[in-house]
């Protein structure tokens, strides 16, 4: 489990969370309210204090890359360095693209020539590819059309299911928080806290 406790910012504070392995958390609040600044906070890219422990390790045990290989953030815009989509996959072969909507001929393609819904799609491919325990997504679906939203979700579920990950993610949509949230947390004039939990059979 992820446990976050009395962390604070800057811009933000949580006094208590905790998501379970195989949880999806939706994250809502108005714009400008520090929905990224938090994930940030919670993948350790800015300054921030109190603690946060996933699976009874502290983050302040290990370095702060290591910490990232476990809770890794997708930003909403994501940054492409190779001149193959490729060649920033450890494993390209395995990569469900085909779930997603892409087909394998993107993998030679070169970043900077994709749509913005398919470079998306390939980072939220790229963090699943590096097997991290916890993801941090940053409203993952902003340029998807409704059809490849479904299956961005389904992804998603699987993935939680199956490898018991822990996925918190921003939205803005108040039906995609319907549809895949276990739990609802809210930031609301900086501090951030659950308004919910949803007890459902998976989807």
């Amino acid at each position: 489990m992820l446990d976050v406790k009395s962390l604070t910012t800057d811009l933000i504070r949580a006094d208590q969370l905790r998501v379970l392995a195989g949880e999806r958390v939706l994250v809502q609040g108005p714009s400008g309210s520090g929905k990224t600044h938090f994930l940030r906070a919670l993948a350790d890219l800015v300054p921030w204090q109190g603690h946060l422990v996933l699976d009874q390790q502290s983050s302040l045990d290990v370095s702060a890359p290591q910490w990232r290989q476990q809770v890794m953030l997708v930003a909403a815009d994501s940054h492409w360095w190779h001149h193959r989509v490729s060649e920033h996959f450890h494993s390209p072969e395995t990569a469900p693209l085909s779930h997603i909507g892409l087909s394998e001929a993107i993998l030679s393609r070169d970043p900077q020539q994709l749509s913005s819904g398919e470079k998306q799609r390939l980072a939220l491919l790229r963090a699943l590819d590096r097997s991290p325990k916890v993801l941090l997504l940053d409203e993952p679906c902003a340029n998807l059309d409704s059809d490849t939203t479904l299956l961005v979700e389904a992804l998603l579920t699987d993935w939680c299911r199956h490898h018991q990950g822990h996925l918190i993610m921003t939205s803005h949509d108040p039906a995609q928080r319907e549809r895949l949230a276990d739990r609802h947390w809210r930031i609301l004039d900086g501090e951030v806290t659950e308004t919910g939990a949803t007890t459902r059979e998976w989807t």
